[in-house]
């Protein structure tokens, strides 16, 4: 038999369920799941070996032996001046400055311009290499002058060479306008500074180089030594010079020898032999073979070196 609820049960019921007091529990929402906004990194820098004292502000503030005028003196963020009088002198560091490593022990160097002047208009220019050694800044002998007020289009240091291109003056130009292109490259060996490349051209876009083929920097030799290599544009009377020097820079042979062309101007060979008696076995030697610059405005048009041991 079906059982029925009586209406007094069913109206009892309602009022308990429509009495019940609200719950006090929160309501869970849907969990965002995007992306929460990312802080930056602090990436704070650890010292390694390679780490070096040598920095742009430990160079503003060194003490440097100027070449010009030959003298020591010490900069104060990149400046030095000793004022008016008898003997003024005014140097700075130009911001042309590279960093590497020039002798190979792993530690950075640098390359650095000078310029100096003396109280009139000329404003002369040289470079040289500043080492790490133990902590300690050494500046490396025999800064290479480069010009009066020359513009400087580049400085770095490239498979541990220093390499400086910048326009200087040829005869002609205005004190204010040099206009002859050149390329230096200066090797760090045994202490010292050496140039080991020169190129330069005029504004034709002739280029006077020389390129030496054989031998090869590091390479032994006995009493002779054969040179061969080649130069894009003939040296004046078909005739280039050399010097050898050993490691300190003190010069033990000179002379010159003729380059094969067919015609003034045109392109050169050259294949000779250097006589390298008197010079002791064991000796470390640089062969430097240069073409001069008959206007005797500078020294050098073009220049190439290798560095040798005599057996």
């Amino acid at each position: 038999m079906r059982k029925t609820i009586s209406p007094l049960v069913t109206l009892l019921v309602f009022l308990l369920v429509g009495c019940s007091p609200v719950s006090n529990t929160p309501t869970l929402q849907p969990v965002d799941e995007s992306p929460s906004p990312q802080l930056p990194t602090l990436t704070i820098a650890t010292p390694t070996a390679e780490s070096s004292v040598l920095t742009l502000e430990a160079l503003k503030n060194n003490t440097y032996f100027v070449p010009y005028y030959q003298k020591t003196v010490t900069l104060v963020d990149g400046k030095y001046g000793n004022g008016t009088g008898n003997d003024p002198l005014n140097v700075n560091l130009l911001p042309e400055v590279a960093f590497g490593d020039l002798n190979g022990d792993g530690t950075q160097d640098a390359a650095i311009l000078l310029a100096e002047n003396g109280g009139g208009s000329g404003v002369f220019v040289s470079v040289g290499a500043v080492l790490d050694q133990n902590g300690t800044l050494v500046q490396v002998n025999n800064f290479a002058s480069i010009d009066d007020r020359p513009v400087i289009e580049s400085l770095a240091i490239k498979d541990g060479r220093i390499v400086l291109d910048a326009l200087v003056h040829a005869p002609n130009d205005p004190m204010v306008s040099p206009t002859m292109k050149t390329s230096l490259t200066y090797t760090v060996s045994n202490g010292t500074l050496w140039l080991t490349r020169m190129t330069s051209a005029m504004q034709s876009g002739s280029e006077h180089n020389i390129n030496i083929e054989s031998p090869s920097s590091g390479s032994e030799v006995d009493s002779s030594v054969e040179m061969k290599g080649n130069m894009p544009i003939g040296p004046f009377e078909n005739t280039l010079g050399y010097f050898i020097t050993d490691a300190s820079g003190k010069r033990l042979v000179s002379g010159s020898f003729m380059v094969s062309t067919a015609d003034v101007g045109a392109p050169a060979t050259f294949d000779a032999t250097i006589d390298l008696a008197g010079i002791a076995s064991g000796t470390i030697i640089r062969v430097s073979l240069f073409e001069e610059d008959m206007s005797g405005f500078r020294e050098y048009r073009a220049l190439d070196a290798v560095e040798l041991k005599v057996k």
